[in-house]
């Protein structure tokens, strides 16, 4: 038999502390201690379970709805109550098969759901757009394993014709250089190959493993060891010993942050081009509004030698480094997850 409770995992560690605010305040099991469990939501149609695959323990669907018979009622019993779930495949059956399709209408996140926006369309063209969406989900999924089966990368390129260059198109393919792992994860997509390029960023994944092929496995609590001792390095204006590919990547992901402080520019940008080697070339667009802001009128010169060198770490790969230094967060937030 199914067990339908268990004791809820959100606010464990606040009643072991007796932490009784945080307690009453979880919204997994509303204060209450416990939650239905994941197998306990099971779907009155085909049996399945109600929640997604993966680690998301929400039941989708139409869940415990209850319909009631009366006097009048041709099918269902008077004075009767009749309590189901469906999940979502059984609704889309359902729907498929009205007469009188569903009407659709849209919603925004931060709204109630039964707040309806027109969409102006029809059951029809939301179908079919589903269907075309699972086909081309599907067929990236195959992609993606297949191609981490030939150990190639399956990190997306960002497409270049979109209006923000933020868009994602096919995986990358390029011939893997290492393996990231988010090793507590059951996500069907938790080790990918990474190309050498698309690695840079995972350096800054703090909750996954690195297994860059022929060194040893680099964990995400021993990445923010590593760059907060280089950070302190840095903050001292040294020059540390950078012995490894690891802690190079480490430096450059910390460096770049701190090329928006104009005390530390000048530093950053020569300790950058020690590691990297690199004659950064001049952008000829501010990477980000903020940049220039962040600078004094008479400080230009500095700005545009962080704007130099964000441009060019956004061109290698370091995305998160770089969005950190866009968005005024110091190089610590980088590295401030130790598990």
């Amino acid at each position: 038999m199914t067990t339908r409770f268990e004791a809820c995992p959100a606010c464990a560690e606040a009643r072991k502390n007796v932490n009784l605010a945080a307690a009453a305040d979880c919204r997994s099991c509303k204060g209450t201690g416990m939650r239905r469990t994941r197998e306990s939501w099971v779907c009155n149609g085909c049996g399945e379970c109600l929640c997604p695959k993966g680690e998301d323990d929400t039941p989708y669907g139409l869940v415990d709805a209850k319909v009631s018979g009366a006097y009048g009622s041709t099918h269902l019993s008077d004075m009767m109550n009749y309590k189901f779930s469906l999940c979502e495949g059984c609704l889309r059956k359902l729907f498929d098969g009205f007469k009188i399709k569903p009407h659709v209408s849209e919603y925004y996140l931060g709204t109630f759901k039964d707040i309806d926006i027109d969409s102006k369309e029809t059951y029809e063209e939301e179908a079919a757009a589903r269907i075309a969406m699972d086909v081309e989900a599907a067929k990236s999924k195959a992609e993606f394993f297949s191609l981490n089966d030939q150990k190639r990368c399956v990190d997306h390129n960002r497409d270049p014709a979109s209006g923000t260059g933020q868009s994602l198109r096919e995986h990358c393919g390029a011939e893997g250089y290492g393996i990231l792992l988010h090793e507590d994860s059951s996500w069907p997509y938790a080790k990918r190959w990474l190309c050498e390029r698309h690695m840079h960023n995972a350096f800054a994944h703090t909750d996954a493993t690195i297994e860059i092929t022929g060194h040893v496995p680099l964990t995400g609590p021993e990445r923010c060891r590593i760059g907060l001792e280089l950070l302190a390095e840095f903050r001292a204006k040294r020059h540390p010993a950078i012995d490894t590919i690891e802690r190079k990547h480490i430096a450059i992901s910390t460096l770049l942050p701190l090329l928006m402080s104009s005390n530390d520019t000048l530093y950053a940008a020569s300790e950058l081009d020690r590691l990297t080697r690199q004659a950064v070339p001049h952008a000829r667009n501010w990477i980000g509004h903020r940049i220039p802001l962040a600078f004094a009128p008479s400080a230009n010169d500095l700005a545009r030698m962080a704007n130099d060198w964000l441009t060019w770490g956004d061109e290698q790969g370091y995305d998160e480094a770089v969005a950190t230094a866009k968005l005024g967060y110091p190089p610590e937030s980088l590295w401030d997850k130790r598990g």
